[in-house]
């Protein structure tokens, strides 16, 4: 026991090392939050955007060099606008992969963006798979850790309770990101674009129905009806089923936690237009009639809503060609 506390110490210790140094070589910006008052009609919705709400306020970012050659480029750091009192978890941490040309070398000229929010396997490996094919396609690519993941993590804590335990948080943080993003000097003026996958797709869905912040808004392999995921989805679901019941979350706490920020109270705010849903027809794990009361509640037609013959893993093997569509999703937005 006494080893496994001294690793921990140095790993600790380490991590806080590397930050130091990388905030030492840091670039700073002053950003403003443009996120404004929120109404809805809804008592649902109002409820859930009272949670996630905060005074637009300045901030400051710093951008740093990456210390893992997997994890991009360079490092954006921000604090988050719901802090919840853990500094750790209250800093958020974005790995930028950096837009490129052609021949890999990075681009001369502003770019557009994309923000990439990940699912809840703690390697982030599927967004990672996105942001570098989005890199070398000239755009660049933004993964937000979520709290509990990444530079975000806490010793012991699952990453996906933790986001369950600070959804709100989560969610206040992906708006924020779309503002610390637009005041890079290598990010193109025009839309910010949203891409998220998963249990990233529930908080996406939130942040993005907060005000047309995003656009387009491109969601992989989620749905909505947390509870309903939880109890009749298999293996990642089950998996984030029991973690939870580990610290007590089952029965009506769970039912009354998972509402608290459930996405189908507020998707109809999201504009249908700029939307994209893409669901597996045969995913076990976000089952096709929780995709379909996500695409219901947005108001998309078909064509917004991607039906994939493939599960919630072989979904992988149609990256190449939805990579290129989103491509060009993020291009021909109205910039």
């Amino acid at each position: 026991m006494m080893l496994l506390l001294t690793l921990r110490r140095v790993l600790v210790s380490g991590c806080a090392l590397l930050l130091c140094s990388s905030l030492a070589t840091a670039d700073t910006y002053t950003a403003r939050d443009t996120l404004g008052p929120l109404h809805d009609d809804r008592a649902a919705a109002a409820r859930l955007l009272e949670r996630v709400y905060w005074e637009a306020t300045s901030f400051e970012l710093t951008v740093g060099p990456s210390e893992l050659a997997d994890e991009g480029d360079a490092v954006v750091r921000y604090p988050s606008p719901l802090p919840s009192g853990n500094s750790r978890m209250d800093t958020v941490a974005m790995l930028w992969f950096k837009a490129r040309d052609a021949s890999g070398e990075l681009l001369d000229e502003p770019a557009p963006a994309v923000v990439l929010i990940h699912s809840m396997h703690g390697r982030l490996l599927f967004s990672k798979t996105i942001a570098r094919a989005f890199s070398r396609q000239g755009l660049h690519a933004f993964i937000m850790q979520m709290p509990g993941y990444g530079e975000r993590s806490e010793p012991g804590m699952s990453g996906v309770v933790a986001v369950f335990e600070n959804a709100s948080q989560a969610a206040a943080d992906a708006r924020r990101a779309r503002d610390a993003v637009a005041v890079l000097p290598q990010v193109a003026d025009g839309p910010i674009a949203l891409q998220a996958t998963s249990l990233g797709g529930f908080i996406a869905s939130v942040a993005a129905s907060l005000d047309d912040a995003f656009n387009p808004v491109m969601l992989a392999l989620t749905g909505g009806n947390g509870w309903d995921v939880l109890h009749k989805g298999d293996r990642d679901a089950l998996a984030a089923r029991r973690r939870l019941a580990e610290y007590g979350y089952t029965g009506d706490t769970l039912r009354e936690r998972l509402d608290l920020m459930e996405p189908l109270h507020v998707a109809h705010r999201l504009d249908p237009d700029r939307t994209w849903l893409y669901s597996g027809r045969h995913d076990t794990v976000i089952p096709p009639a929780n995709a379909d009361a996500l695409a219901e509640a947005i108001g998309l037609d078909e064509s917004h809503h991607r039906r994939l013959n493939a599960d919630h893993y072989s979904a992988i093997l149609q990256l190449p060609v939805l990579i290129q569509e989103m491509v060009q999703l993020v291009r021909n937005a109205d910039r």
